[in-house]
């Protein structure tokens, strides 16, 4: 059985950590696969533990947008990554220019 938990969790200026997210649309979706990643390594499996601990690897204008969202105040991990991803138009992604 793997022991790790929350505290194994990557301290935000080490290499292990991802790079911190400041807002741009076009690395939302990659930010959450990669903090996605670090939580099921870390069996942070709970919703309250991933919505609270995603502030440690963003910008502070990122955290006080992501505390004020619906599914940070009533925890819902799924809900939360819809509403992350909505909120920074990672839409805008799939958008395909044609001539």
């Amino acid at each position: 059985m793997d022991s790790r938990s929350i505290a194994d969790m990557p301290n935000p200026k080490s290499r292990q950590a991802p790079e911190k997210f400041k807002g741009h649309y076009t690395l939302v979706r990659e930010f959450l696969q990669e903090y996605e990643f670090l939580c099921d390594r870390n069996n942070v499996t709970e919703d309250k533990d991933r919505v609270e601990t995603i502030k440690r690897y963003c910008s502070k204008k990122v955290r006080e947008v992501l505390e004020g969202m619906q599914n940070y105040n009533t925890p819902n991990w799924k809900g939360f990554k819809k509403e992350m991803l909505r909120y920074y138009n990672d839409d805008r992604n799939e958008i395909k220019f044609t001539e």
